[in-house]
């Protein structure tokens, strides 16, 4: 795995610091590697829609072509998302896997999963896509 650089995703950065930007500092950079690189890959990876990316339309999990749309399943919806999951490099196995509706946003969802890694094991709770 190669090194990434940190991006802000936290409620306590500097004022001047949106969310997702790189994370920066006074002749500083924060580069991220190891297990929270690996989060870090996961968040993006499943926060990014399907066509979002203009030079690659192939990329990203197809939240409005397939989950966001009514009559979807709970197993489709699972099996897209894991899909993204399982794919992403250095993800041994997904041991726990939930989906619930956002309470804050009427059309989203909310995904928390554990995974073992070649890190070790991670967990990332109420992701929110939507």
């Amino acid at each position: 795995m190669s090194i990434d650089w940190q991006l802000t995703n936290d409620p306590v950065h500097l004022p001047f610091e949106k969310d997702w930007d790189l994370k920066i500092g006074e002749f500083t950079d924060y580069p991220i590697i190891g297990i929270d690189e690996l989060v870090q890959r996961l968040k993006i990876r499943l926060q990014f829609f399907l066509g979002e990316l203009y030079f690659d339309t192939t990329q990203g999990i197809p939240y409005y072509q397939d989950i966001l749309k009514k009559g979807t399943t709970y197993d489709e919806v699972s099996a897209a998302i894991k899909l993204q999951i399982a794919k992403t490099e250095n993800i041994k196995k997904i041991t726990d896997f939930r989906i619930f509706a956002d309470d804050t946003n009427k059309r989203g969802i909310k995904i928390t999963f554990t995974a073992q890694s070649d890190f070790g094991e991670i967990t990332l709770s109420d992701l929110g896509i939507g």
